[in-house]
């Protein structure tokens, strides 16, 4: 797709039924925004908000196929065209923290807690018996 300076382009992807992660990299500095315009989605932005030439976006459909729209605009006034890429992949969400995942905690702040306790038992015990 190409954009012209102080212009914008309107690129509509329809169909979404599964999550995907867009990859929209620009030629030159752009802004980026992505809607749901028929259905519901969960549409984060994985990279910061702002003018650049690259942008991740992760979208999560709500149970139905989401139509999206995808924004693009030139943020140079009078700036000469440049190609911009889209590109469109599966992608897997992260767990649900809030629902858990079954498993017992085992997260490393935890094992080093663990780990150090035994460090201390074994030196208070390794002086008892000198």
């Amino acid at each position: 797709m190409i954009v012209e300076g102080f212009s914008a382009r309107y690129l509509p992807i329809t169909g979404v039924a599964e999550s995907v992660r867009l990859e929209i990299t620009s030629q030159r500095t752009d802004a980026i925004e992505v809607r749901a315009i028929t259905g519901t989605a969960t549409i984060e932005r994985v990279t910061p908000d702002g003018v650049a030439a690259a942008h991740t976006f992760d979208v999560v459909p709500d149970g139905e196929p989401v139509d999206l729209e995808l924004v693009i605009t030139s943020a140079t006034r009078g700036g000469i065209q440049h190609q911009v890429t889209v590109a469109v992949a599966p992608y897997t969400p992260p767990p649900d923290e809030e629902a858990g995942c079954g498993c017992a905690s085992s997260s490393p702040d935890a094992s080093l807690g663990a780990l150090g306790l035994v460090g201390v038992v074994l030196a208070r015990r390794r002086r008892r018996l000198r």
